[in-house]
């Protein structure tokens, strides 16, 4: 499965610095994700990896935790963003909280330095 969850608390915080309705920012995060659930699905489909997307809105990590009960992975994949300051402490670290959440193994993948994709031969497909 590749989800993506739109974080709610983050929505709202966007959506009350727009006017009128608020739902601007949850599009644009919902449009985001959606591309970019199509973007890994067909990387896996060029790779004959049998998959399904999913997409959901609420709290991230208990998403997350919630269709891992359901689906029984073998592993959990999961990205670290890295937010900091005040924002980690109120919320904590997502990936952290499906962690310290589920009984399944969890992978965490971070991204590369930016120079180390910078220096990469533009042949090298791995970034």
């Amino acid at each position: 499965i590749f989800l993506h969850v739109v974080d709610e608390q983050l929505a709202a915080e966007l959506a009350s610095h727009e006017p009128e309705d608020g739902q601007v920012a949850r599009q644009r995060l919902l449009e985001h994700g959606s591309k970019c659930l199509q973007t890994v699905a067909r990387l896996a489909a060029e790779h004959g990896v049998a998959h399904r997307e999913e997409q959901a809105e609420g709290d991230p990590a208990a998403i997350i935790c919630d269709i891992a009960i359901r689906e029984q992975p073998d592993t959990i994949v999961i990205g670290k963003i890295g937010r900091h300051g005040a924002r980690r402490i109120l919320m904590g670290s997502i990936t952290r909280r499906v962690i310290e959440s589920t009984d399944r193994p969890v992978l965490v993948v971070t991204r590369p330095p930016l120079e180390t994709v910078l220096a990469a031969p533009a042949s090298d497909t791995r970034h």
